[in-house]
């Protein structure tokens, strides 16, 4: 009875397989790539509109009020109230504290608006996966997102003043903003590649409990903040192109889409036409 004896690939034959495959791995990781960001755009624009309800929930709780520019000092919840608090602190209430409760309806509520605690305020605002963009590729932020905070004097010029943090739009109402469907209102926060925020803002000691802190920085209240060429508090803090050639944006209506960067960086479609206006009586 003969023996049969089984033949092997030769060198070439097999250089050719791996050539093959190779080709195919080329060719399929750029679609694969393209997908990944299409998906994780998707989902980003999906926690824009999500925020645009809480927005619109938040208005309707208190009076039509919405927050603009905020501030670390100013860490309650309420919007529009007065006098107790007094309405210059809360009118510089910080968004993400604001909008907090609509979107993880079953965190800590704090109860009493008026004197809740430091420490459950930092325990309340930990930030919710909404806040959080998929493609922001610098983890050390739990929140991704900013606040249109710019206050302009006249159409292209933005009262940036002398007192810095602080300066910039107050809370108002919706029904104030002629243009509510086309103001930039919450878009993409910078990618922090110096690690310049999360070492300002979560590697300190005051911070430790929570986000209260850095989401009173997550606000734009100079025009550089917007159109700037650098990093860190005194430059660029958006990201006009967070998801290849533009970032997502949520506008003043509720409404949330996709625009191209040159789009972002045009002061006009930041401008709320608010130029006599000073503050909302409550």
């Amino acid at each position: 009875m003969g023996r049969t004896s089984g033949r092997g690939f030769t060198l070439i034959e097999l250089l050719v397989v791996i050539s093959i495959i190779a080709l195919l791995i080329a060719l399929l990781l750029p679609g694969l790539a393209t997908a990944r960001d299409a998906s994780r755009r998707a989902q980003c624009l999906s926690q824009f509109r999500q925020i645009g309800h809480a927005m619109m929930i938040y208005a309707s709780d208190e009076n039509d009020f919405v927050p603009r520019e905020g501030n670390e000092v100013y860490w309650q919840e309420r919007g529009s109230i007065p006098p107790n608090p007094p309405l210059y602190n809360t009118s510089h209430v910080t968004w993400a504290m604001a909008f907090r409760k609509y979107l993880a309806p079953r965190s800590e509520y704090l109860g009493n608006y008026h004197n809740p605690t430091r420490e459950k305020c930092d325990k309340f605002v930990n930030a919710t996966k909404v806040y959080q963009c998929p493609s922001h590729p610098n983890k050390g932020h739990n929140i991704s997102y900013i606040i249109n905070g710019l206050r302009f004097d006249r159409a292209g010029v933005v009262n940036e003043g002398s007192q810095g943090h602080g300066n910039g739009r107050y809370a108002h109402t919706i029904e104030r903003v002629g243009l509510a469907s086309s103001m930039v209102y919450i878009t993409e926060f910078e990618d922090d590649e110096s690690n310049y925020f999360v070492n300002q803002l979560y590697n300190v000691s005051w911070n430790a409990n929570g986000d209260r802190g850095p989401a009173g920085w997550l606000d734009t209240w100079r025009a550089v903040h917007v159109t700037g060429q650098y990093q860190g508090t005194g430059g660029r803090r958006i990201n006009n192109k967070r998801h290849k050639t533009g970032s997502n944006v949520l506008y003043l209506d509720g409404h949330a889409e996709y625009r191209t960067d040159d789009y972002i960086l045009d002061l006009k479609n930041w401008d709320d036409r608010l130029y006599h206006f000073q503050r909302d009586a409550g």
